[in-house]
């Protein structure tokens, strides 16, 4: 440290480079998690618990670093980064009348996922079963639809 302070003449100074050097350090790092936090989405292919367990790191980033950000903008921005595909569910979520917490809201998501797999799962299933499935119809006589002739002549 010698090396880069000795042209300092007062310990102000020093102090005052050293606050500047490490302030300037803390902004970078705040602004990478940040930057990590608000650029998170999820992906359709991977499990969902893995992927709000990695939000739920990134929250825990922020408050690491002090970095306060009120529940409603936390649980909100986690709505806006679920699929596309999920746009009634995330409406319904978007337009409740009381707020969930952010542990009730990852609780909901997952119990959604779940069902819609096993709903999915179910639905596999029946198709797989109904294709093997071999009916028998009644072959139909050619001509059993027309009338006898012979009665209708008495």
């Amino acid at each position: 440290m010698f090396g880069v302070y000795y042209s300092y003449k007062e310990a102000k100074e020093i102090y005052d480079s050293l606050v500047m050097k490490y302030t300037i350090e803390d902004m970078v790092r705040h602004r990478f998690i940040i930057d990590n936090y608000y650029h998170w989405t999820i992906v359709g292919d991977k499990d969902i618990k893995v992927q709000i367990n990695k939000y739920h790191n990134l929250v825990e980033d922020l408050k690491a670093e002090n970095i306060t950000l009120p529940d409603e903008f936390v649980s909100k921005l986690l709505i806006d980064k679920l699929l596309e595909s999920c746009i009634n569910y995330k409406q319904q979520l978007k337009h409740r009348h009381k707020q969930m917490s952010l542990s009730n809201l990852v609780t909901h998501i997952i119990t959604k996922d779940n069902n819609k797999k096993e709903y999915v799962d179910a639905r596999a299933k029946a198709l797989s079963a109904k294709s093997n499935m071999v009916q028998d119809k009644p072959i139909q006589k050619r001509y059993g639809h027309k009338t006898d002739h012979n009665k209708n002549k008495n």
